[in-house]
């Protein structure tokens, strides 16, 4: 999806109720609220209107990001992360009740060697779980009922040169995916029983089928 108002790239994020989609930019330091309008036609396309437009302060002064995502549970608060690093960020923004961001709730400091692609929640909405491409880890950060983060573990991948892009949660609990964009795989991994915190890995999947890595057929999976 092509967002011209802000200049943006995806990924984007739909608000919870569905009626606002929130973007980023990897050109500009901002993060753009738009609305979701429906035609009377129910056949006709919805169309969108650009509501607000945050610059990036704090910890993420001038900075881009890659990846927003918005927390399933009260407040609702929409988080990013800055991407390619170093020394990367992360941004959280306060939403009104038509779902409209409306301010900075706060920023916070990853590592001097950071770069943080991907973003996911855990299954109850109170963990936020980031891809540390650049520095070869996966944060766990506790978010409390007031929508601020707390960090709570970092977990460095098995040797360097994997750069995790993308993360996912389990529904159920208990794991999380990673993506490895340079692995070539997805590794699972077990939560902390009683932080949460990404802890141990169980699984590896390669995403190349067997026999078809060569030097002539090799691409990125991710």
């Amino acid at each position: 999806m092509y967002l011209p108002a802000l200049n943006s790239w995806p990924p984007n994020a739909k608000q919870q109720n569905k009626q606002n989609i929130y973007g980023v930019s990897l050109l500009k330091p901002r993060v753009a609220s738009y609305s979701v309008h429906l035609a009377a036609n129910t056949n006709a396309n919805a169309s969108l209107r650009l509501d607000r437009v945050i610059n990036y302060s704090g910890n993420c002064f001038n900075q881009t990001s890659a990846f927003i995502v918005q927390a399933p549970k009260s407040p609702n608060a929409v988080y990013t992360s800055q991407w390619p690093g170093p020394a990367a960020c992360g941004s959280s923004f306060k939403t009104l009740a038509n779902g409209t961001l409306s301010s900075v709730l706060e920023t916070w400091k990853y590592s001097n060697n950071s770069g943080v692609h991907g973003l996911a929640f855990g299954a109850e909405g109170d963990r936020l779980y980031s891809a540390d491409l650049s520095g070869d880890g996966v944060w766990t950060h506790s978010i409390g009922t007031d929508g601020k983060v707390a960090a709570v573990g970092t977990l460095a991948m098995n040797r360097t040169g994997l750069h995790p892009r993308h993360i996912a949660a389990h529904s159920a609990g208990q794991r999380v995916y990673v993506v490895l964009e340079a692995g070539n795989a997805v590794i699972e991994y077990f939560l902390n029983e009683d932080t949460q915190a990404v802890e141990t890995q169980v699984n590896s999947y390669s995403l190349i089928p067997a026999g078809e890595f060569t030097p002539t057929n090799f691409k990125k999976a991710c």
